[in-house]
């Protein structure tokens, strides 16, 4: 299984990956994530978000 880059919040379970974004955007929405809820992103390599999605 190919593994995928991707952001996730530390503090809920807003994720986001490049399977569904450039890489840009994927850096863009992550920033836009951590200003408006001041939580802290980290950024992955792994086989899945298991069960996060792009949401707040």
């Amino acid at each position: 299984m190919e593994s995928t880059f991707y952001n996730h919040c530390t503090e809920c379970k807003w994720a986001a990956d490049k399977n569904d974004h450039m890489t840009t955007e994927l850096a863009e929405r992550a920033i836009e994530h951590a200003i408006e809820t001041g939580h802290d992103i980290e950024s992955e390599a792994g086989d899945s978000l298991g069960d996060r999605s792009g949401d707040p």
